[in-house]
């Protein structure tokens, strides 16, 4: 019984562990593809309060 419980508690962390990179990967990826959008916004000359995305401000975070 005791095995059965250890296994299982494992495989909750792991669980909980692999749902916690995937929510990281996932705001990594839209932080970065916000953050395009307003980079492209602003090559293409729409002023600040009229872009979409985000701004940069996350200094340090890199994207492809």
């Amino acid at each position: 019984m005791k095995s059965y419980l250890t296994a299982i508690f494992c495989l909750s962390l792991a669980v909980i562990f692999l749902t916690g990179q995937d929510e990281a990967k996932l705001e990594h990826d839209e932080y970065c593809k916000n953050t395009a959008i307003w980079k492209q916004d602003e090559a293409n000359g729409v002023i600040e309060s009229k872009r979409s995305g985000w701004p940069v401000y996350r200094e340090g975070v890199e994207c492809d």
